[in-house]
């Protein structure tokens, strides 16, 4: 059933909403009944599924007209109950944030139209006049907050990170308990290198909508990132609390746990983000990868095979990965079959020349071999590529064989 919010009705408003089905009169939104005595408090944030936008509880649709429209016009990641009963409130595809409080008001539509000639000229880069147009719309009423928001975020798409947190920046003045406002502008912030305001946001939006695996994950991630383990712990429980396959943020449970000497927690949270991927071809490699450190870092054989097994399968999906060849290298080494080692090692100094820990198996392995010249030219290499690092200041080759992205 799709239905919508005719003339922008809000609690302030003297009628309510003539809902009916039918996409001609109701297009922006869609609602699904929960068979539910209790109130279902859940909202999945766009970036891990685009579109969904409110999720509110009740078995009674038809009776509930009035509270369906309070809903529809409530600002986006509250949570609140109609009565003990529940609604689940959906856009359809590409409408996300587009439900505003107008005090009772005519809300005007911010015209598709008018956002495709905005994202022409971003794309041309043609920024004063996409700025034009959006002071146009607001002129003629469009919601602040709702504009700001989707320029925003138009910016942000075309990696206009200056410009898109101008404009999220604007959108949360405008109404501030939009956490996806919030953790938008937490992303740009993060582009800009602005670790501290980027935190702050990230928590903000998880404040805001406690519900969300995403936010919680984005709050985690910045903590870790910024080397703040113990922090980040809360944010990343909470993640998988709330969505039990959120691989990333198992992945990141596991970094923290690498940092803070906990590596058999650390290999427990691995292994969860590996089955959370599953079987799909087109995962990203940094779990598995992630694994087989772990597990290289003792001498149990089923362990070192296991590792093997996660590097090649890395090496699969992303054939370029300096660091899936090497773990397979060094895998092949502890497993003492030093031929296959040394193309695996090869590979990894070729694609990552940078990187030391690749340098110093393959000498070791060329000096297996008997390849002394080899073995000479490798540790002249490891000695280059330590020397730039330390000129550089920064380790040669991190701990972890995939940093946070």
């Amino acid at each position: 059933m799709e239905f919508g919010v005719k003339g922008g009705y809000c609690p302030a408003a003297k009628t309510a909403p003539n809902i009916t089905a039918g996409p001609k009169r109701y297009p922006n939104f869609m609602a699904h009944l929960l068979p539910t005595d209790r109130p279902l408090l859940y909202y999945a944030s766009p970036v891990a599924f685009p579109g969904i936008r409110f999720v509110l509880t009740s078995r009674a649709f038809e009776e509930e007209q009035t509270s369906l429209g309070i809903a529809v016009c409530t600002l986006p990641g509250k949570l609140f109950l109609i009565t003990g009963l529940a609604f689940l409130v959906l856009p359809l595809p590409g409408r996300a944030f587009e439900a505003e409080a107008s005090s009772g008001q005519a809300n005007p539509a911010f015209e598709e139209g008018i956002f495709k000639k905005i994202e022409v000229l971003i794309e041309a880069k043609e920024f004063e006049k996409a700025e034009g147009l959006l002071r146009g719309e607001l002129v003629k009423g469009v919601s602040p907050a709702l504009a700001y928001f989707r320029v925003g975020r138009l910016y942000l798409d075309h990696d206009e990170w200056a410009r898109a947190a101008s404009n999220l920046e604007k959108s949360i003045q405008a109404q501030e308990a939009n956490d996806q406002a919030h953790l938008l502008l937490g992303l740009a912030y993060r582009k800009l290198k602005k670790p501290a305001e980027a935190e702050e946001e990230f928590a903000r939006a998880a404040a805001l909508n406690p519900a969300s695996s995403v936010n919680a994950y984005f709050a985690g991630q910045q903590l870790l990132m910024g080397m703040k383990y113990e922090a980040a712990l809360p944010y990343l429980y909470t993640a998988v609390r709330l969505d039990s396959r959120n691989a990333d943020a198992y992945r990141a449970l596991g970094m923290a746990q690498v940092h803070l000497g906990n590596y058999g927690l650390a290999e427990s949270y691995y292994r969860k983000a590996v089955d959370a991927l599953g079987d799909s071809d087109s995962a990203e490699p940094g779990p598995f990868l992630d694994l087989a450190f772990i597990l290289l870092l003792g001498h149990d054989p089923a362990k070192v095979e296991e590792a093997l097994k996660l590097a090649e399968r890395a090496a699969k999906l992303q054939p370029q990965s300096g660091s899936a060849h090497y773990l397979a290298g060094k895998a092949l080494m502890k497993m003492g079959r030093v031929k296959e080692a040394a193309p695996e090692l090869e590979k990894a100094t070729r694609l990552d020349p940078e990187d030391s820990k690749a340098h110093f198996q393959l000498a070791l392995a060329y000096d297996q071999l008997g390849e002394k010249e080899k073995a000479g030219a490798e540790r002249r290499a490891l000695a280059q590529t330590k020397q730039r690092a330390n000129q550089q200041g920064m380790a040669s080759g991190s701990v972890m064989p995939q940093a946070v992205q």
